[in-house]
């Protein structure tokens, strides 16, 4: 037989779970913006990826920016949704060990 976790474990767990998954899509979004830039002849600095968008709109001529510029405002709000998450998490974390 299979044991399903109770409840409120469930209810702990959905928040890393979405974060998982958040970082992944925002890895692969990175990723792609870094093949398409490099397939026009420029590259973007190493960096953390939550200044991704600024490294690449700094780094980049205005005219390959418009092409990345959809790409770039998805990362942006993955790495909001991040933050918005990793507080939740904390705050859970904070409560289960009050």
């Amino acid at each position: 037989t299979v044991e399903l976790r109770d409840l409120d474990t469930q209810i702990h767990l959905s928040p890393i779970r979405s974060r998982a998954k958040l970082v992944a899509t925002r890895t692969k979004l990175v990723n792609h913006v870094r093949g398409q830039v490099k397939s026009l002849g420029y590259r973007v600095k190493s960096c953390d990826p939550d200044q991704f968008p600024a490294a690449a709109t700094s780094s980049l001529p205005s005219e390959v920016e418009v092409v990345i510029e959809p790409a770039l405002k998805i990362i942006l709000g993955l790495t909001e949704q991040l933050q918005e998450l990793d507080r939740a998490i904390e705050a859970q974390r904070t409560q289960r060990t009050a």
